[in-house]
């Protein structure tokens, strides 16, 4: 076999494999927006300056200012995974708000409402709670989530969430919430590469050696 042309094969077999294998440049549907745990600072560096946070305007001021952000860190899944409902502690761990314990749930699965394949995409936000003192406040009724890639949102792209919404009922209700939300994009699960593909693969391998002991002899 010539070796330049079994070359060839075996360079465009495996850029194949590598097409098969590697993640489309966009937000995947059933991607982990993975957490990053917030970031204290200030005079006394005490409040939250950075990271990831949830707020809520308790002075009804209409802006969210330092003082009222409470700080997240990555939950059991390690942050939102888009297309898998989540439970208490799954997304974050709980934090305290008022004396009493809470954690953001999504009880309906979030799902990538546009991506423009350049950085920008956003998320529909329906089903998204805030299990907070024992029960279950639905957060999802504000606009679509923004999120901000530093590339394409592919997945190892880190990025920007940025959500705000009223709350519905409760002591609360008509307090702005915003939702803050900064990390790296990881797959749910990897991808297996197809069987056939691996096959089609080796046996190419497979030739490059038998053409090199024919040459040997």
């Amino acid at each position: 076999m010539n070796k330049k042309l079994l070359a060839s094969t075996i360079a465009v077999a495996f850029t194949a494999i590598g097409a098969t294998s590697t993640a489309s440049a966009a937000l995947a549907t059933d991607a982990t927006l993975g957490m990053d745990s917030f970031v204290l600072g200030g005079y006394y560096g005490n409040i939250v300056v950075g990271g990831s946070y949830f707020a809520m305007d308790n002075d009804g001021s209409g802006s969210f200012e330092k003082a009222e952000r409470v700080g997240l860190t990555p939950g059991a899944d390690g942050g939102i995974t888009l297309g898998s409902a989540q439970g208490f502690a799954d997304i974050d761990n709980t934090w305290v708000f008022f004396s009493a314990t809470g954690s953001h749930t999504q009880a309906a699965t979030l799902s990538v409402a546009t991506d423009d394949g350049a950085g920008n995409a956003t998320i529909d936000m329906s089903g998204w709670n805030v299990n907070w003192n024992g029960g279950d406040i639905d957060m999802g009724q504000g606009a679509n989530a923004v999120v901000t890639c530093g590339n394409t949102c592919e997945v190892g792209d880190t990025y920007t969430l940025d959500y705000t919404a009223v709350v519905p009922s409760g002591g609360f209700a008509g307090v702005n919430y915003q939702l803050r939300l900064e990390g790296t994009i990881a797959a749910a699960s990897a991808v297996p590469v197809p069987a056939a593909v691996w096959l089609f693969g080796s046996g190419l391998v497979g030739l490059a050696g038998v053409a090199r002991r024919r040459k040997a002899a």
